[in-house]
């Protein structure tokens, strides 16, 4: 019983030999302690020590940085082969819980309990918000809901409970290992650049709107985040990205705008001075024709007696 209890630990990682998430550790630390008090509780054992265990945040930086799919892997991943082993609804509501993560960055907690209750109309009455409260943090969370995937939803059967139509009928865990192997067979023939975990669809949400240069407050208000540093802190690295891409492009885009500047024929008397004279010109020299100065009260010539025309 022991071995199957921490093999199912293993089950939960990324990865063979990567580090469980601490929000993950702690989870499966306090069920852990659950099933050693029930040990003692029926005298399979005398004494637990469960509140002896502990553990250490050993994550480095790479472990710390968050990586979701290229688009091009998104896209392998929806158009992976169906599981034999699934009904075709069952198939149906991995596919569109998976697209529901994608397209409004909701974990995969929320998307297992979301029902039609939470999809509201937004402010100007012509789209669609998924309004919900995040099973994690307990907050209030609102992002918007592409009516694409709001079709998909309601196609669904869904079960009722207390008039309310949930959309996915599968346990949570059923769910998350369905999304899983999804992409396990997405990636028969090409694997992913990184190891993937249904958490993946939502960095690939915030991702790919820091990309497009979204503003980070609109993203971590649709994350749910606490602050706006709870999302630098998360994507800190893809922002800096996509600052250094801008800066590359606007240098590039200055460059050719010069370039074609420089190749128009002169239409107009500069009076001699060339690009880059201007630049090495000092800005309080008068570099104008002596005859076409005005002069400035107080200087030097203004208060020198002006010359008398000859008679």
């Amino acid at each position: 019983m022991c071995s199957q209890f921490t093999e199912s630990w293993r089950q939960l990682r990324r990865s063979p030999g990567e580090l469980l998430a601490m929000s993950t550790r702690r989870t499966e630390l306090e069920r852990f302690r659950t099933f050693l008090r029930e040990c003692v509780e029926n005298e399979w054992m005398q004494k637990s020590g469960a509140e002896k265990i502990k553990f250490k945040n050993q994550k480095t930086a790479a472990h710390e940085e968050r990586y979701g799919l290229e688009l091009e892997e998104y896209e392998q991943m929806m158009a992976a082969p169906d599981s034999a082993d699934l009904t075709v609804q069952q198939n149906q509501e991995t596919r569109i819980a998976t697209e529901l993560m994608r397209w409004t960055g909701m974990r995969i907690s929320d998307a297992h309990k979301f029902n039609d209750s939470e999809i509201v109309s937004d402010e100007k009455g012509n789209g669609w918000n998924a309004d919900f409260i995040q099973k994690k943090t307990k907050r209030r969370c609102i992002s918007p809901l592409p009516i694409h995937v709001v079709e998909m939803l309601n196609r669904l059967p869904g079960q009722w409970k207390d008039t309310k139509k949930y959309f996915f009928t599968s346990t949570y865990t059923a769910l998350r290992m369905r999304v899983d192997t999804l992409a396990q067979r997405a990636q028969r023939d090409k694997p992913f650049t990184h190891p993937f975990s249904p958490h993946c669809l939502r960095h690939t949400f915030a991702i790919q709107h820091i990309n497009v240069g979204t503003d980070v407050k609109l993203i971590s208000k649709w994350l749910g985040h606490e602050s706006v540093a709870v999302t630098l802190a998360h994507y800190g690295n893809w922002i800096k990205e996509t600052q250094r891409l801008a800066e590359d492009v606007s240098r590039d885009a200055n460059a050719k705008m010069m370039a074609k500047v420089a190749a128009l024929p002169k239409r107009f008397n500069t009076g001699g001075i060339t690009r880059s004279m201007a630049v090495t010109i000092p800005m309080c020299e008068d570099v104008r024709p002596e005859e076409d100065r005005q002069l400035v009260p107080g200087s030097p010539e203004s208060s020198a007696e002006p010359s008398r025309p000859s008679v």
